[in-house]
């Protein structure tokens, strides 16, 4: 699996820096990765979130809708409140997470196996 970091327009980051929560002072390189990695969850996961238009195609990623031009993230709208779900598979979210070099928000606890020994 490889990373496919998308091009960021100037105008796609200030709306996503503007409209998610927790992301206001993030970098430009930063927020690329995040959305590009968001992207690729819904290439995999959710295939049937992807909608086509004549030369673009938008990802719905939650209540975010990730729109993608010629390989480049030309828009971000996040309808806050809108009650759009999403499963998450947390432990595939995690390995795109590292491949895109993001943090995830999703930590993990491995259990011992052998903690309950005497």
């Amino acid at each position: 699996m490889q990373a496919n970091i998308l091009k960021l327009t100037p105008t796609a980051y200030q709306q996503y820096i503007s409209s998610v929560n927790g992301n206001e002072n993030i970098s430009f390189d930063q927020a690329a990765r995040k959305l590009s990695r968001n992207v690729h969850y819904v290439k995999d996961v959710t295939p049937d979130k992807k909608v086509r238009s004549w030369f673009d195609v938008t990802y719905l990623y939650g209540n975010l809708d990730i729109t993608v031009r010629f390989g480049k993230i030309v828009s971000v709208v996040n309808y806050k409140g809108a009650g759009a779900t999403l499963e998450i598979d947390k432990k595939y979210y995690n390995t795109l997470s590292k491949l895109y070099q993001v943090e995830s928000k999703f930590k993990y606890k491995y259990k011992n196996k052998l903690s309950n020994r005497k």
